[in-house]
């Protein structure tokens, strides 16, 4: 007779033994918003302030802060200033990408102030950026410097914290020149970031401030550890808002912090103050003329925005037309679309684009080059696109596995930030694919995909805790994680909540029928495996005509091994 353990060992050998719990090429929606309760922000994404012109002090706070835990920071799109004293616990590690450079141009004295918000030049300036004003920064862009954690909220702060508001999820490093002009009629003098520059003239002033060296930043290579000497500037900040309240247990406790990695990288569009919009990677005042980041699931938008020349706007709507979302589900359309914005160096499109080259049966031997040259080309520049690149390593699409470069490229796309990478690194450690079997490492990486929001990995670390597999047992903390992936819409943590409450295991008040009833919910919604659970739990308990019932909904729903059952 199975005890109840048998029970969700069903469960488990849908998450640890490859193909079914692991990802499959998969479309990217590159506007997925990330930060939420921002009230002076709008758009996807987090905001991404210019630090160019910090005052040697602020980049001292910046880099102290950052060396204590992860920096926090007092922000309302006014005014932008470190809190030195105040930290998340977690840690920053550097993520190299190949070399980049940057222009931007900022025309008005508001996009200025929005994109330069500590406020430096204009305290320099004063009212002359009232009267005109004009800024040219050129950034050299050698990787990031991400933190662990991606989430965080005020409960969590360590240290004098009043008036926090985000944390700095990551930094851009490199190097920069920054050159103003204004039309004014006063003579002076500027200092930014505690280095002055002389006047032009009575009339029409300009300013040059560098830090890093170009030069030195044309080393940068992918995958690397630490910048270039000469380039760890910091140039843009990547924030992400405190949340009020306390997050479920289950999506905190998880990894352990010295060894579960670093954490992700900044989405492809920002958050900006309320009435600008994303433009050429800064904030803008909108104009007809001139193209932004269209509008999340806005398709008038999107094609207007894509039309005057927004390669990210094309990737959105290419991502709507691949999954059918809003607008007429049409491959052809989405394949010219991330042509499109692929043309236009948009990483998203690029990365798409290389999926549905390679997602057919029968794909021409040029057709697979280029996916992986995309792939490649992707991977490179941004780690959470690693991950197609290593699907295709792993299963050996078109070409022979090779499960240790997959693994490398799991790493990369787990450690800038993509959760699903990290649960299939854990299905690495814990089989031993690509790399050594280690079970504890494997229970570090589900956790961290489960933190940041992947709710399988949830359900997955709550088996950890059910057995002890990589971690101490403990029925409570399973029940916490089975909960929250259930709260995910996870419909497997559901069922295995209710196959714990039908015993009363874990704290769970006993409900037999309470629980039956949860499980029975959870596999109508689609969970193959819940159904088998159910029928074996049914068979346990001496039902064997309820347990036939969910046997043949396992074997309807694909389980093939259960139809004889």
């Amino acid at each position: 007779m199975l005890t109840r353990c048998a029970l969700v060992a069903i469960a488990i050998a849908s998450w640890s033994c490859g193909a079914p719990a692991a990802q499959k090429l998969r479309p990217d929606d590159p506007t997925y918003a990330q930060a939420a309760g921002q009230r002076c922000v709008s758009g996807d994404g987090n905001p991404q302030p210019l630090v160019v012109d910090w005052r040697a002090e602020a980049r001292a706070d910046l880099e102290v802060s950052m060396q204590r835990g992860v920096a926090v920071v007092a922000y309302d799109c006014k005014a932008l200033r470190v809190l030195p004293d105040c930290t998340l616990d977690g840690r920053y590690g550097f993520i190299g990408v190949s070399y980049k450079e940057q222009k931007l141009h900022l025309k008005t004295a508001g996009e200025i102030k929005a994109n330069l918000p500590s406020g430096a030049i204009a305290a320099s300036v004063g009212a002359e950026l009232q009267q005109g004003a004009a800024l040219d920064v050129e950034l050299s862009i050698v990787g990031k410097q991400t933190a662990t954690v991606t989430d965080g909220n005020t409960t969590q702060l360590r240290g004098r914290c009043a008036g926090a508001t985000h944390f700095v999820r990551a930094v851009t490093t490199g190097a920069f020149t920054l050159d103003t002009k204004t039309t004014a009629a006063v003579d002076g003098k500027l200092e930014v970031a505690g280095v002055g520059g002389s006047t032009k003239g009575s009339s029409d002033k300009a300013w040059h401030q560098k830090d890093g060296d170009r030069a030195a930043c044309q080393s940068a290579t992918p995958g690397a550890t630490t910048p270039p000497a000469g380039c760890a500037a910091p140039l843009r900040l990547d924030l992400v808002a405190l949340a009020a309240a306390t997050a479920p247990a289950a999506a905190s406790a998880t990894t352990r912090e010295a060894s579960a990695g670093v954490g992700s990288s900044t989405s492809s569009t920002a958050a900006c103050p309320i009435g600008m919009v994303w433009s050429a990677g800064v904030c803008r005042e909108p104009r007809a003329d001139t193209a932004h980041r269209c509008k999340k699931d806005d398709v008038q938008d999107c094609r207007r925005q894509c039309d005057l020349g927004d390669a990210g706007s094309c990737s959105d709507l290419g991502f709507m037309h691949l999954v059918g979302r809003h607008v007429p589900l049409d491959r052809q359309r989405a394949s010219e679309l991330f042509v499109r914005a692929c043309n236009g160096r948009d990483l998203h499109g690029c990365n798409n684009l290389g999926a549905m080259l390679i997602s057919r049966d029968a794909v021409p031997i040029a057709d697979v080059r280029r996916a992986m040259t995309l792939f490649e080309t992707v991977c490179a520049e941004e780690p959470t696109l690693c991950t197609n690149l290593a699907v295709v390593h792993r299963d050996g699409l078109h070409s022979p596995a090779r499960p240790h470069r997959a693994t490398e490229l799991f790493s990369r796309a787990c450690l800038g930030g993509d959760a699903t990478s990290c649960h299939d690194l854990a299905l690495a450690y814990d089989q031993g694919i690509g790399v050594g079997r280690d079970v504890p490492r494997a229970a570090e990486f589900q956790g961290l995909s489960c933190q940041r929001g992947f709710m399988q990995a949830c359900a997955a670390m709550g088996t950890r805790y059910l057995y002890g597999t990589g971690v101490a047992r403990d029925e409570a903390i399973a029940v916490r994680y089975f909960q929250h992936a259930c709260t995910g819409n996870n419909q497997l943590g559901c069922g295995l909540v209710g196959l714990l409450t039908m015993d009363g295991q874990g704290g769970l008040r006993r409900d037999p029928q309470g629980g039956r009833r949860m499980m029975e919910q959870a596999c109508n919604s689609g969970s193959n495996d819940v159904c088998a659970i159910l029928a074996t739990a049914l068979r346990v308990k001496g039902d064997e005509a309820g347990a036939r019932q969910w046997f043949r909904r396992a074997c309807e729903g694909g389980m093939t091994a259960h139809c004889t059952q």
